[in-house]
C-alpha cells in the first residue's frame, strides 16, 4: 500500500507587529501607482520593501511560463521514451519542482517574498531562487550549516540569501525557515516541495503519454513527489493508463521497487 503525507501549500500569516517596512508592489511602481502589500502604509520611500500584487503575478506568470498545466513533450530515442519535463524551465531551474513552485505563488494572495528550506545538494533551493529572480522577490533559502555546494553557489549567484543552521537537523531547519516566513510575512516553500501541489503538476503530464505505446515507466525516486504524481495521474485516467511503474532511487544502497499500478 502507497501511504502519501502531501503538505498543504502554506501561507505564512504575517505578523504586522514585527515587521517593520512596508512592502509595495514593485510593478506598479514602475507604472507610477502604489500598491502596498504589507505594513501600515505610512513609511517613507526608504524603509520600503518590494512585493509583487496578484495582478502583475498573474502578467508576469503568463509572460514567463504561459499554462503551468501544459503538456511536456514525449520523446522516441533508440525504442525508448522520454518524458521531456526538463523542457518546463525558468531561469535555468527545470522541471516539476519549478511547476509546484510557481502554482504555490500563483495562489498567493500577495507575494511579499519566499522562505524555502532544503539540504545543500537539493534543488529546492535553486528553484525558489530562479523563481524570485524572475519576479523580482527577496528570498531566503535555510538550511544546514556546511561546506559550500554548487547548488547553494548558485542560489546566492542568483539573488537568495542562503541562511545555515546548527544543528543541522531537517526538523530544526524546518522550523526555523517557517518562523522566519512568519515573521516577514512570506510565502513558505515546503521542504523538497512536498506537497498536494507538486502531485497535482505532475499528475496531470500524464495525460499525453501513449499508453497503447508503454510498457513499463522508470523514474528516479528523491522525496517521492514525482513518483506519487505519476501514481495520482494514472489512477484518475482510464484502465488503459496501466503499466507496472519501476521506481529507481540510488545511493549509498541503492534500491530498487517494482509497484503494480
Amino acid at each position: 500500500m502507497l501511504r502519501l503525507h502531501l503538505v498543504a501549500p502554506h501561507l505564512a500569516a504575517p505578523s504586522e507587529a514585527k515587521v517593520s517596512l512596508v512592502t509595495v508592489c514593485s510593478w506598479c511602481e514602475q507604472e507610477g501607482e502604489r500598491t502596498v502589500l504589507g505594513g501600515d502604509g505610512s513609511a517613507s520611500p526608504g524603509g520600503e520593501s518590494h512585493g509583487i500584487c496578484p495582478r502583475h503575478l498573474g502578467l508576469e506568470m503568463a509572460k514567463l511560463v504561459g499554462d503551468l498545466d501544459a503538456p511536456t513533450p514525449v520523446e522516441s530515442r533508440g525504442g525508448l521514451l522520454f518524458k521531456r519535463d526538463d523542457l518546463f524551465t525558468l531561469g535555468g531551474a527545470t522541471g516539476g519542482k519549478l511547476r509546484a513552485c510557481l502554482s504555490l505563488v500563483s495562489s498567493c494572495p500577495r507575494v511579499r517574498g519566499m522562505v524555502s528550506a532544503g539540504s545543500r545538494q537539493g534543488t529546492t533551493g535553486c528553484v525558489v531562487a530562479a523563481t524570485a529572480r524572475a519576479l523580482g522577490l527577496r528570498s531566503e533559502f535555510h538550511t544546514a550549516a556546511g561546506a559550500a555546494t554548487p547548488e547553494t553557489d548558485w542560489i546566492r549567484a542568483a539573488g537568495t540569501t542562503v541562511v545555515e543552521h546548527r544543528p543541522g537537523y531537517a526538523s530544526v531547519v524546518r522550523v526555523r525557515a517557517t518562523a522566519a516566513a512568519s515573521e516577514r510575512g512570506f510565502l513558505y516553500i515546503p521542504w523538497g516541495l512536498e506537497c498536494s501541489a507538486m502531485v497535482r503538476g505532475t499528475a496531470e503530464q500524464v495525460k499525453n503519454l501513449p499508453w497503447s505505446s508503454i510498457r513499463r515507466i522508470v523514474v528516479s525516486v528523491g522525496g517521492g513527489m514525482t513518483l506519487a504524481g505519476i501514481l495520482t495521474g494514472m489512477e484518475r485516467l482510464t484502465r488503459d493508463a496501466r503499466c507496472p511503474v519501476l521506481g529507481v532511487q540510488v545511493g549509498p544502497a541503492s534500491s530498487a521497487l517494482l509497484c503494480d499500478e
